[in-house]
């Protein structure tokens, strides 16, 4: 079962250079937002993998982010051959097909765009924050057009032949003007955020964030309520029209009403598992819908059923990993549980009986499976007896909102959001609450144990029972920050993770507590598994650390790529999984417990202090004989400073550079003459 660890702190790390990291072929899932289509090329943005391709109708996928940020992609638009996508970073084109991206940011770059909409060769661009954008160049330059707004983030912009429509948090907006001048829409009927339209010719219809549909004859001047059938406030992301029927998208499934938007009814929501839908997109009469972590599902005939369309589309957050009955279990955010038998060469998906495809944790105990899962019905616990074939809901009606799931000594324990802990000794069949001793309404974040000690972490410190939870203590002394996010042990040391104070280890039952921070970068998602008397942590931009000396030292054992952060791990034999954000899971099978310490021959570089804000002192291992030079970097490869140093500078084999001049963040320091072991520091 996985175990968060969220660490804030510092850095110095020795890379293993026998890491052979490979991705695996999925789950394949995951966060699909827009899509567009060049020729006979259809296009998906992705969250935090850029924009993928299709070159067959959607039946399989590849990745076309060359150039682009990996962030969030929520837009893209066609002009001509050209394809635009609106990043955090704003905007970037493509005018091949998505082999290469380059920026188109003149006056716009470091806005985040996330609406866009073309007449002819104009595109409009709506941005959080500044407002319309507009360009006629491709990109090359962009007029701002926010005369008349009351507010400038734009969250939707729709044009048909009579006017424009831009949707804001304060109001529907609309312009006859090319959107030189925009006018407040405002009547009898309240249409606040409008948060998607569609035109039918110069009949617009529009949604808004309570999932109340409205439609106007007359540019905008007036607008009438109409439609029945929507569940009221579940939030409405995109309207569509095909063939005479409107789809909605929204947060529960795939809406469509026959009757121009009298009357709504949901489609076959059952094999898209009630996830949150996106975009609606038609090409060569199949209809494409994005999911919010469940990836892209279609249907050739007009909503009836849909099918998964995600072969190749490798976007999943894998959020936890197990192994069970030789089997891998991989849960995402949004797509559910999959298995693979075959060392993820070849998944597939074990959601029979799941309600909320929002993964956060699994346990293997026995011959039994549990998870927890999230979604539109709520919070709920599920098990399985087969493997994973089909699940049953615990129907837990007296416990709300829970989050982590462990076993000890014959029972079953659930951590809570606000209710403390539940204790079940009969397989999940019923729960009682023991929480006596641990702070109220407190979160619960994970569990651990060490023979007859249990531990929770909490927002609120560490607690320990003796007693099968009939009474709880605090055991927080030496914890510096009582926001306690993970448990992990490894033999009779048990390791707690905190983003605000880092790693902190006791070795009497949590009596005691001490920092352990040495070598470790600051860490917000770190998982910990154990493999002979190795320590897995993962840390965004595809870094992870590895200890071999109950957290005393770390070295890197990084991923081939620094797009994805490492969330969890699984051991199977000596194969290291890891789960990653937006990656799917990634594998090692050459792995084995244990790191030879560098060559003598290897100079060995430490900095101190780390964090530092001014300054960072250099301590080299070898008898300094020569000049040196210095590079400091971020964590993209990005150099940002030089330094040479002449070997009259250093002073029993010590140098202090001046880093004052560096904004905050992470850095690494190389010794380009003498290579050696870099150094990675924390500027504060």
């Amino acid at each position: 079962m996985r175990t968060l660890l969220c660490i804030c702190c510092l850095v110095m790390l020795h890379h293993n250079s026998n890491a052979q990291w490979i991705q695996t072929t999925g789950p394949e899932c995951g966060f699909a937002y827009d899509f567009e289509t060049v020729g006979q090329y259809i296009f998906v943005s992705s969250e935090g993998n850029g924009v993928f391709r299709s070159s067959n109708g959607g039946n399989t996928w590849t990745n076309a982010s060359i150039g682009l940020p990996k962030s969030s992609i929520q837009n893209l638009a066609v002009i001509g051959t050209t394809i635009f996508a609106g990043t955090i970073d704003g905007v970037y084109k493509s005018d091949n097909n998505g082999l290469n991206w380059i920026p188109a940011n003149s006056g716009i770059s470091g806005i985040s765009i996330i609406s866009f909409a073309t007449d002819g060769a104009d595109l409009y661009a709506g941005s959080e924050g500044y407002g319309i954008f507009v360009t006629d160049d491709n990109g090359i330059t962009w007029t701002q057009k926010n005369n008349g707004l009351g507010d400038l983030y734009i969250k939707e912009i729709e044009i048909n032949s009579a006017g424009m429509y831009v949707g804001t948090y304060n109001g529907t907006y609309r312009s006859t003007t090319n959107g030189n001048v925009w006018n407040l829409c405002a009547n009898n009927v309240v249409l606040t955020i409008a948060t998607a339209f569609v035109s039918i010719g110069t009949t617009v219809f529009a949604a808004d964030d309570n999932s109340y549909i409205y439609v106007t004859n007359d540019t905008g001047a007036t607008w009438t309520q109409i439609g029945s059938g929507l569940p009221w406030s579940i939030g409405v992301e995109d309207l569509f029209e095909s063939a005479g029927t409107l789809f909605a998208a929204t947060a529960i499934g795939i809406y469509t009403s026959a009757d121009f938007g009298i009357t709504w009814i949901p489609t076959n929501n059952s094999i898209i598992g009630n996830v949150y839908h996106w975009k609606l997109f038609k090409f060569n009469g199949k209809i494409f819908t994005g999911t919010f972590g469940g990836g892209i599902y279609s249907t050739d005939n007009n909503g009836l059923t849909w099918t998964p369309s995600n072969i190749g589309y490798i976007n999943s957050f894998v959020s936890d990993l197990v192994i069970h009955q030789n089997q891998l279990f991989a849960a995402t955010d949004g797509g559910g549980i999959f298995t693979s038998t075959n060392q993820g060469n070849t998944w597939s998906s074990s959601n029979s009986g799941i309600v909320g495809f929002y993964i956060s944790e699994m346990l293997s105990s026995g011959s039994e499976l549990f998870c927890v899962a999230s979604g539109s019905m709520g919070n709920k616990i599920f098990r399985s007896i087969n493997n994973g074939a089909s699940w049953t809901d615990l129907q837990l009606a007296i416990m709300w909102n829970p989050r982590t799931i462990f076993q000890h000594s014959g029972a079953l324990y659930v951590g809570t959001a606000n209710m403390g802990v539940y204790k079940s000794v009969d397989g999940g069949l019923t729960w009682s609450n023991v929480s006596n001793g641990i702070t109220p309404n407190v979160v619960v974040n994970a569990f651990a144990s060490i023979g007859n000690y249990l531990f929770a972490a909490t927002y609120d410190g560490v607690f320990v029972t003796t007693n099968n939870g009939v009474s709880w203590t605090a055991a927080s002394n030496g914890l510096t920050t009582t926001y306690i996010q993970s448990l992990t042990v490894n033999g009779n040391s048990l390791f707690a993770g905190s983003s605000s104070g880092g790693v902190f280890k006791s070795t009497n039952n949590g009596t005691n507590w001490t920092n352990v921070n040495n070598g470790v970068l600051p860490i917000f998602n770190l998982t910990v598994e154990t493999l002979g008397s190795s320590i897995f942590a993962g840390y965004h931009n595809g870094l992870i650390f590895i200890s071999n000396d109950d957290g005393l030292t770390w070295n890197n054992k990084d991923l081939p790529t620094t797009n994805f952060s490492s969330l969890c791990f699984a051991v199977d034999g000596n194969t290291i999984y890891a789960g990653t954000t937006y990656g799917g899971v990634f594998k090692d099978s050459t792995f084995t417990s244990g790191f030879s310490s560098p060559e003598n021959s290897v100079m060995q570089i430490t900095a101190y202090p780390n964090p530092a804000s001014d300054y960072i002192e250099l301590s080299i291992s070898q008898k300094n004989n020569s000049s040196r030079h210095y590079e400091i970097s971020n964590l993209v490869g990005q150099v940002l400073k030089t330094i040479q140093i002449d070997q009259t500078s250093y002073s029993n084999n010590k140098v202090r550079i001046d880093i004052s001049d560096l904004p905050c963040g992470y850095y690494i320091l190389s010794d380009k003459i003498q290579k050696g072991i870099p150094v990675k520091f924390v500027k504060l």
